[in-house]
């Protein structure tokens, strides 16, 4: 039988012999918020996702016209589709953000283009951002889906000031290594971005492990398997030595209320410095690399690469799993 959050509350009240459970709605909060807390501290196993996002093609198809001081775009020789919101347009040396798409001819960017005027240019259109869902809170090992090959992850700083200051490069990805920087959060487009370097002249899907967001637990929803039920009882612990200082204090007795206030200060002690490090040692897991490999990699068609590793070696000799 499964332990659930109701379990673990009443168990943290009734070690205070709070018999009546008066505390028990607040209880099952504070058990999910301890969990919350726990899980923020340690990329923890339950909560590991193996993800896919696509990567749609550098379009550089027709010419456009642009006026100093106006975002408006008129293209010629152009089809663009809503699907362009959201990406980004270079005609001269500076990407514009696509804010609109009014006709397979004419574009809105978010701000107005700042270079001289353009007549007939040609024109390149990325996905300079991948929106992961807003499910996912921590994401890495970033690889291709077409021929198995990692993305190096780096700050959005060290690709801005090192690798690819003007992002001007497009190439088929894989061929020459690529880039994964974290660029930010943003509701509006799901969650969590990544800009992905050199811009990609094919279609790609990109693999990635992830961390979910940890669910809000209430009373009857069972415990993940990996996190033991002491261990948040004595999280909890901390809030109800906190509830019953507070009634305490609200009945007048200073002294009871002082009581609970030492309980509470070695509680806290004790949860940070003991059972949070304790759970975070029992979740040890495989490396996440291997991880995915192991989930989607050994059943995906894969590609010509380089031999790094044993693995490698299998993949290019054919004898996969």
């Amino acid at each position: 039988m499964s332990t659930t959050v109701d379990m673990v509350a009443r168990q943290a009240l009734g070690a205070i012999g709070a018999v009546d459970l008066d505390g028990l709605p607040q209880a099952y909060l504070w058990v999910s918020n301890r969990y919350a807390e726990l899980v923020a501290q340690v990329r923890y196993r339950h909560l590991r996702r193996a993800g896919a996002t696509t990567i749609a093609a550098v379009e550089t198809t027709g010419t456009v016209d642009l006026v100093q001081g106006s975002p408006d775009v008129v293209g010629t020789g152009t089809a663009w589709t809503s699907a362009l919101v959201g990406r980004y347009l270079r005609a001269r040396q500076t990407w514009y953000e696509i804010v609109d798409v009014l006709s397979p001819t004419v574009l809105t960017l978010g701000s107005a283009f700042t270079e001289a005027d353009a007549t007939g240019s040609g024109v390149t259109i990325v996905q300079r951002y991948v929106a992961l869902p807003a499910t996912v809170r921590f994401a890495t090992s970033f690889v291709l889906g077409r021929n198995w090959t990692p993305l190096d992850s780096v700050s959005l700083r060290a690709l801005d000031d090192l690798h690819a200051p003007g992002r001007f490069y497009s190439s088929t990805l894989g061929s020459g290594g690529g880039y994964v920087a974290h660029v930010g959060y943003d509701a509006s487009r799901g969650g969590q971005l990544y800009e992905v370097y050199p811009y990609s002249t094919q279609p790609e899907t990109l693999h990635y492990v992830y961390w979910a967001t940890p669910p809000r637990l209430s009373a009857d929803d069972p415990l993940p398997p990996t996190i033991d039920p002491y261990v948040l009882k004595e999280g909890v612990l901390i809030d109800v030595y906190r509830y019953a200082m507070g009634k305490a204090l609200v009945a007048g007795r200073t002294d009871v209320a002082a009581f609970w206030r030492n309980e509470l200060r070695a509680q806290e002690t004790t949860w940070n410095g003991r059972f949070m490090p304790q759970a975070a040692k029992a979740d040890r897991g495989a490396d996440d690399a291997e991880w995915l490999w192991r989930t989607v990699g050994a059943t995906g068609t894969g590609g010509p690469r380089d031999i790094r590793s044993a693995r490698d070696h299998v993949w290019a000799t054919g004898n996969r799993p």
